[in-house]
Order: C-alpha cells, then structure tokens, then sequence
C-alpha cells in the first residue's frame, strides 16, 4: 500500500479504499497513509469515509491526513469527530479543523473548551486561533480562565494573532 501511495496513482485509490476492512491494523493504516500520499478527490472522498471506521488508530490516521490535505469540505466529518469516544480521534479531529482554518468549524471547537482532557482543550485553542470569527473570539477569550497554563497561554496567543476583530470583545469582556 506504501508503495501505492509513493506512485501518487490516481489507480490505486479505489482498490486502497478497498483495505479499510482487512483484518490487519497495518494494512488498514497503510492503505490511509497511501491514500494521504495520493491526495486527490476521490482518495480524501475515502478519508473523510474512514473517520467513521471501527478501528480508532485508522480514524484518528484519517482524520490527520484530512488536515494536512487541508481538505475543507472534510470540515463537517472532522466536526463529528471531534466527538468521538477516543481522544486520540478527537485530537486529530481538533488538530486538522485548525490546519483547514474554517469558520464554520469555530462553535464546536468552542464547546469542546470543556473537555476533561487538557491536550484536547490545547488542539481547539489552537485550532481556534486559525478557524477567526466570532465564535473562535468567545471560545479563546473563555479560555482564558483555564486551569491549564498552557491552554490559557495558547488562548492568549491565539488572541493576539487574530488581532484587530477580537479588541471589541476583549474590551467587552474585561468590562464583566
């Protein structure tokens, strides 16, 4: 499957897609890292398919692969994945939604702010800092008032980085 992947063959993407039900682990990641390599349509078509797979290493494997592609119509899939009972899948999820940079994806980073995992609050606020908007503004200036030090210095960043559209809603709630 690795070698699939090097060739960039648009021929392959089907039959990789194919794997996603084998039995090994190895074979299944292969074949996602293979489709990763290739990087067309048809081939994110499959990554964005297996986000939803059983296996949570392949999820968590696609749902990487989506972000570094940058795949923006992946955005609703990595969305829902950001739910998912695995934190390794979620963090990806977070991960790539920050890499793809879209606003749509803001309110769910957002309400993931709360999670009890700190390296999950850590990947939104990050993801936030990319995703803009008004809903990534509230989200980074709540997470302020993190426990983590780490996540509150990732949220002031962040901030700092948006720049000029957050001042109003700084201002705004430093006055509460």
């Amino acid at each position: 499957a690795n070698a699939l992947g090097e060739l960039k063959s648009e021929l392959a993407v089907n039959p990789l897609a194919t794997l996603f039900t084998d039995p090994d682990n190895k074979v299944i990641l292969g074949s996602i890292n293979a489709l990763i390599s290739i990087g067309n349509e048809p081939a994110i078509a499959h990554l964005i398919d297996a986000v939803k797979l059983e296996n949570p290493n392949a999820r968590a494997s696609a749902a990487h692969g989506l972000g570094k592609l940058k795949a923006g119509h992946a955005v609703d899939a990595l969305i829902e994945a950001l739910n998912d009972r695995e934190e390794s899948v979620a963090y990806a999820a977070a991960t790539s939604l920050g890499l793809i940079g879209d606003e749509k994806a803001s309110s769910a980073l957002a309400a993931k702010l709360n999670a009890p995992s700190e390296k999950l609050r850590l990947a939104c606020v990050q993801a936030l800092g990319n995703s803009r908007g008004e809903a990534a503004i509230e989200g980074l200036i709540n997470a302020l008032a993190d426990e983590n030090n780490a996540v509150r210095s990732a949220a002031n960043d962040s901030l700092v980085t948006i720049g000029q559209p957050c001042v109003l809603s700084i201002l705004d709630a430093l006055k509460h």
